[in-house]
C-alpha cells in the first residue's frame, strides 16, 4: 500500500469521526482551494472544519505529542497533536483540553472542547490528517477507514492523481499526462478521476508532474 492510506480499518484498528461516532459530523469548509470572502484571494484550507459537536474525539489509538499551542503555530490557537500508526492527526481551535502530552488514547477518547482559539470567525474543529509530512483530505481517509475499504496505491501507470500545493495549485496527472486545473468547477469535476488525492508542498508537486511527463514511475 502506498503510504498515504494505510492498509485498511480491519489492519489498522477501529476509526472514528472526531465527533466519537460512525456518522460524519457537519463541515462548515473542506480540505482544499477556497477563496476569502473579503478580499477574494485564494488560499488552500489543510485541513477540514466540523461542527455540531462540542466534544471533540480522537479518531483512532494512539499517543498525544502536543497539547497547547507550539511555536509559531499561533493562529490555530490551543491544539491537540496525536500519533498514529501511520498518520499523525492535529486538532486546532480548542476551547480547552483534557489529555497531556504521552497519554495513549483510543478511538473516541476525548481530546478537548471545541471552541474558537487563535484565528477563527466561529466555532468549529479544524482536523488535520498527516502523513508522511503532508496534510491529505481527512474526509476520504477517515470514510474509507470506516468502511474497511482498501484504497490502491497512487501508481502512475494505472491511476489518475489529484497533487495540490501551495504556489502550483491543483493540477490532474497520469502517466505522459498533465493537466492545470484553474477553476473550483474543474477541481470537482476531476475527483472521479482520481484515485488519489494529495496535499503537499512546491517540490512534491514539481517531483509527481516529472514523474508523469517524463515517463518516471514510483
Amino acid at each position: 500500500m502506498h503510504a498515504l492510506y494505510p492498509e485498511s480499518a480491519s489492519a489498522a484498528g477501529q476509526v472514528l469521526w472526531p465527533n466519537g461516532t460512525t456518522t460524519r459530523p457537519a463541515i462548515s469548509s473542506p480540505f482544499g482551494p477556497r477563496t476569502a470572502p473579503t478580499d477574494g484571494a485564494s488560499t488552500y484550507h489543510l485541513g477540514c472544519d466540523f461542527v455540531g459537536y462540542s466534544s471533540v474525539k480522537s479518531i483512532a489509538d494512539g499517543r498525544v505529542t502536543v497539547v497547547g499551542t507550539p511555536p509559531g503555530w499561533g493562529p490555530g490557537g490551543l491544539q491537540v497533536w496525536v500519533q498514529h500508526d501511520g498518520f499523525l492527526t492535529r486538532s486546532l481551535h480548542l476551547a480547552s483540553t483534557s489529555v497531556s502530552v504521552g497519554q495513549q488514547v483510543g478511538p473516541g477518547t476525548p481530546l478537548g472542547i471545541m471552541g474558537k482559539s487563535g484565528n477563527v470567525t466561529g466555532v468549529h474543529h479544524h482536523l488535520e490528517v498527516v502523513v508522511g509530512g503532508a496534510q491529505i483530505d481527512p474526509v476520504p481517509f477517515i470514510t474509507n477507514r470506516i468502511n474497511n475499504t482498501p484504497i490502491p496505491s497512487p501508481v502512475l501507470e494505472d491511476n489518475m492523481i489529484r497533487i495540490s500545493s501551495p504556489s502550483r495549485g491543483t493540477a490532474l496527472l497520469g502517466p505522459g499526462y498533465f493537466r492545470q486545473l484553474n477553476t473550483q468547477e474543474e477541481i470537482d469535476n476531476s475527483a472521479p478521476l482520481a484515485s488519489a488525492i494529495i496535499a503537499g508542498n512546491d517540490r512534491q508537486f514539481d517531483l509527481w508532474r516529472s514523474m508523469a511527463l517524463h515517463g518516471e514511475h514510483v
